[in-house]
């Protein structure tokens, strides 16, 4: 009896002992850590964490001592500080941020209808904050945007509000030529404007500015639509499809990745694994997580939507979108079972963001098929989708005032829709 006793305790021992070995980060993982690093110096990204800057201010300059602020504070930051601490611009100081119906969200039921019709108050809108679309037209045109600040879930991001009034104030500047009569000038502004839009979208290397790009430029597309049709502007030009580069979220998904494996790091035999203010043993809390499983785990994860960004459109569409399965009875989870499920229920869901970038691509071709004809088209069938080799999947808004195109996931923001119709 004895003797089992002790064998008994014998192997619980080895269990334990065993379940304390971690597995070797995967070099692979390790590399694309690597891309998640910051950059030594971007002009851009200064100048838009300064854009803010008050009237007298030069936004490089702030942007500059901003930037100093939150390195001192990231040199000073530890993992479970509850919060950030830097001094940012004053917001008494700051320059005033658009606001009002002409700064409505594009897809609001009258929002276009409200900017087009309101050609008074473009006058004005563009008087009281022309200084704001000056610094917007300045930033746009910097080609070297690289995010300077460590990867971390609580460093503060550039001020990218602005840019998304600024980018309205432009449109408002782009009407307001065609109301004069200056057509050719209204179609160039906004033409220049997606241009360097596309620079940006193509530099951002983080997910929130991959939005804000996505959603600016499907803004700008919508705009010159609407401005083509209500002017009757004759237009032959195209614009060019998305490039594999504009859509690839390598860069942006290692710096998500970072901040995952940054909190597995930290959770490493952390007494308060299970609970907050909990204080279980280091030995115990390794049983059920290792960190280098965890994030081997995730890397795969992210480094599969990065793959999946940078697929041709069509093969993107085939793509299967559900969610692996976990298996609870792998050695794997045996091993690492709070990682594996920590990976499963912490990881967004990024689908929907890849698809938004392909999505833009489906508006521009819809604006290559669609505008510049006499009138607009009844019969849809001849519509080509970039993301199915056969026709026949475009259509009408409810409202008739958008085409649409189908495509391989829900769109709730109607980013395949294209504004035709105030």
């Amino acid at each position: 009896m004895i003797k089992k006793i002790v064998i008994g305790l014998l192997l619980y021992v080895a269990a334990i002992l065993l379940l304390q070995i971690d597995d070797d980060l995967n070099p692979e993982a390790t590399a694309f850590l690597e891309r998640a690093k910051p950059a030594k110096q971007s002009e851009a990204y200064l100048y838009l964490l300064g854009i803010m800057a008050a009237e007298d201010e030069d936004p490089l300059t702030v942007g500059k001592q901003q930037f100093a602020l939150i390195q001192q504070a990231e040199e000073s930051y530890t993992f479970w500080d509850e919060n950030f601490e830097y001094e940012g611009y004053p917001k008494e100081k700051a320059l005033r941020l658009p606001e009002g119906e002409l700064f409505c969200h594009s897809r609001d039921e009258h929002c276009w209808q409200t900017i087009f019709d309101n050609s008074n108050g473009h006058k004005e809108a563009l008087q009281t904050y022309a200084t704001l679309l000056d610094r917007y037209e300045a930033f746009r045109l910097l080609d070297d945007y690289h995010t300077l600040t460590k990867s971390s879930m609580v460093a503060p991001l550039p001020p990218v509000q602005y840019l998304v009034q600024a980018n309205r104030l432009l449109t408002l500047q782009a009407i307001t030529d065609a109301d004069k009569g200056d057509l050719e000038q209204a179609v160039k502004r906004l033409l220049d404007n997606i241009s360097a839009l596309r620079m940006q979208l193509k530099n951002a290397d983080t997910l929130v500015g991959e939005v804000v790009f996505n959603k600016m430029l499907s803004n700008s597309i919508d705009v010159l639509s609407l401005l083509i049709h209500e002017y009757n502007i004759p237009f032959d030009d195209e614009i060019t499809p998305i490039l594999s580069a504009e859509h690839d979220l390598t860069t942006a998904m290692s710096r998500e990745f970072a901040m995952s494996s940054n909190l597995f790091r930290n959770l490493d035999r952390n007494s308060e694994l299970f609970k907050m203010e909990g204080n279980s043993p280091a030995w115990y809390a390794r049983i059920f997580f290792k960190p280098n499983m965890s994030i081997n785990e995730a890397f795969l994860a992210y480094e599969n939507i990065a793959a999946r960004s940078t697929l041709e459109q069509t093969v993107f569409a085939d793509a299967d979108f559900e969610n692996v399965e976990m298996s609870y009875f792998s050695l794997a989870f045996v091993r690492n079972s709070a990682g594996s499920i920590l990976n499963n229920i912490a990881t967004p869901q990024y689908a929907q963001y890849t698809a938004s970038l392909f999505d833009l691509n489906a508006k521009i071709t819809l604006f290559n098929q669609v505008v510049g004809k006499a009138q607009l088209p009844v019969d849809l069938d001849y519509i080509q989708n970039p993301y199915y080799k056969t026709g026949g999947t475009a259509y009408y808004s409810d409202d008739g005032k958008s085409i649409c195109l189908t495509g391989p996931l829900e769109d709730e923001k109607k980013r395949r829709c294209l504004r035709v119709k105030l």
